[in-house]
């Protein structure tokens, strides 16, 4: 059984625009939705019941119980479950990090740009050292880059 873990990080992404005649940025969301509105953002379910637990361990600093800087949170969701993105964007990046021998060593990152300032980063984390779990987890992802 593959566990599925979304751990779901929002942060600022600082873009030097002063190569930009008009400080704009390069960022273009083709007309789908108000890039300067944030009241988009929702939940990353369909479903609550589908969530098997929440971990609200989040940090800035290495200065916490577990001594690591975590500025996400963790969903752990029932295997088929429905992943939503929080707000719309645009899918920029859709990669895998192999983390080295350990029992959970695949994380498969999502990016989607909100406008030029905000990103919001999704880790799906299939726990898993098998590599077709890995290809089984992005065969399920319903995007691709430039979504």
């Amino acid at each position: 059984m593959i566990i599925i873990a979304a751990g779901v990080i929002l942060y600022m992404q600082n873009n030097d625009t002063s190569n930009d005649p008009n400080g704009e940025g390069s960022f273009n969301n083709e007309g789908r939705y108000d890039s300067t509105n944030l009241n988009y953002m929702g939940v990353i379910y369909t479903n609550r019941s589908d969530i098997l637990n929440w971990n609200g361990g989040y940090s800035e600093s290495t200065n916490c119980p577990w001594t690591a800087i975590h500025n996400g949170l963790d969903f752990a969701f029932k295997n088929g479950s429905h992943v939503i993105a929080a707000a719309p964007g645009l899918v920029e990046n859709i990669s895998v990090t192999d983390t080295g021998p350990a029992d959970n060593i695949y994380m498969i990152h999502v990016s989607i740009r909100f406008n030029e300032s905000i990103q919001i980063a999704y880790v799906f984390e299939p726990w898993t050292t098998n590599s077709s779990d890995v290809d089984r987890q992005i065969s399920m992802l319903n995007i691709v880059a430039g979504d």
